[in-house]
């Protein structure tokens, strides 16, 4: 006989409130729900922050400091617990930035060809003086 775990998300709890906002002179939602993270802090300050939102927030090119402002945690807290997170957001936006550069050359902009040909073909305004490219002696 084999037993099968399986993981259930706990379900999901909706509250609404409607409150008058004085700002935008309008009727504003207020939703209380639960849902599921990884559980950040100690105490009052605890905090639960869904992994994949601090991966699309790292992404989108904020800081660490930022996003654990946006959260309202320590952002060593938010180092120790979400690294793997902010790294492979980090490494998207890098993918992106170098997809839009390339594309960018690709369509044409001389800019963007003359940098990406200096930064990843190690081309030069001015070449540069090695054994291999001096010139032959003379021998008379």
């Amino acid at each position: 006989m084999t037993t099968e775990l399986t993981k259930r998300a706990p379900k999901k709890t909706e509250t609404h409130t409607f409150v008058y906002d004085r700002k935008t002179e309008r009727e504003v939602e207020w939703t209380t729900g639960t849902y599921q993270g990884i559980a950040v802090g100690r105490g009052k300050g605890r905090r639960v922050i869904d992994p994949e939102e601090v991966q699309r927030l790292a992404a989108i090119g904020m800081r660490k400091s930022e996003i654990a402002r946006w959260f309202d945690v320590n952002d060593d807290s938010l180092g120790r617990t979400f690294h793997r997170q902010l790294e492979l957001g980090r490494i998207e936006l890098r993918q992106r930035l170098r997809q839009a550069q390339i594309d960018l050359a690709l369509s044409g902009n001389a800019i963007m060809l003359i940098f990406l040909g200096k930064n990843y073909l190690e081309q030069a305004d001015i070449p540069r003086n090695t054994e291999e490219q001096a010139p032959l002696p003379w021998k008379d």
